[in-house]
């Protein structure tokens, strides 16, 4: 089901004040302050089932959206079909603010469902009597900025750095985490491959040429690293 506006009742207000209580962007407020913004809002959910398309690039953007609960995932996807995954955004997380604001609001990316979505979605005339509050002016500042900050990163490790580099680093990352010589890839390799922003032979082309050069073995989503990966790349 999707689209559906709640009867505004006092249960439901319970509810909308208990998902403003697990987003960030209303983390500094007491729960009085949360109930005063809940008794602002129209109380509109949408839901989604995992793997549907919530946003299509392009697509015109009418409001800033409050995941309830799921995640969801921000893709490119280009006239070849090919697929770059920018970041995922999970529950207490908001989406399009910065776009809403835009002078022609729309989707420059595919935003779909990770697992099964819950969505509130914020009217701009909504945000805009809330900025009211200076508090949460600054809140939606920082929001803001954390979504240009996220672009950032992505955009500096994609156009920057090799296949091999990206991959080095995310195993140096794995490594730093977890201590040990065995690693558990927390993701496929087709996410892998769509985290780097290359197709997935690719992918496969650089772990083979790491585990030709002793760097690596691996089988499936384990990999082990070598003591010629930490000669390279750790000390």
């Amino acid at each position: 089901m999707k689209g559906h506006v709640l009867e505004k009742n006092s249960t439901n207000i319970e509810i909308l004040t208990s998902a403003l209580q697990d987003s960030t962007l209303f983390n500094s407020f007491s729960l009085v302050e949360i109930n005063e913004f809940a008794q602002q809002l129209s109380c509109n959910q949408s839901y989604y089932k995992k793997g549907q398309i919530i946003y299509s690039q392009q697509e015109p953007c009418h409001h800033m959206d409050l995941i309830v609960s799921g995640s969801t995932i921000i893709q490119q996807i280009d006239i070849m079909g090919n697929i770059l995954s920018i970041t995922k955004f999970s529950t207490g997380k908001t989406i399009a603010g910065n776009i809403l604001f835009s002078k022609d609001p729309a989707y420059p990316m595919t935003i779909t469902a990770l697992t099964d979505v819950t969505l509130l979605h914020l009217r701009k005339k909504e945000i805009l009597d809330m900025c009211n509050n200076p508090r949460f002016v600054e809140s939606l500042l920082s929001d803001f900025s954390e979504r240009a900050a996220i672009l950032s990163h992505t955009i500096k490790n994609i156009t920057r750095k090799s296949l091999r580099q990206k991959l080095v680093d995310y195993l140096c990352y794995l490594y730093a985490n977890s201590q040990t010589l065995e690693l558990h890839l927390c993701m496929n390799k087709t996410e892998l491959a769509n985290r780097f922003g290359v197709a997935r032979p690719s992918l496969s082309r650089a772990f083979t040429a790491m585990k030709k050069d002793g760097l690596i073995s691996y089988d499936r989503n384990i990999i082990i690293l070598h003591p010629s990966f930490f000669h390279l790349y750790i000390d």
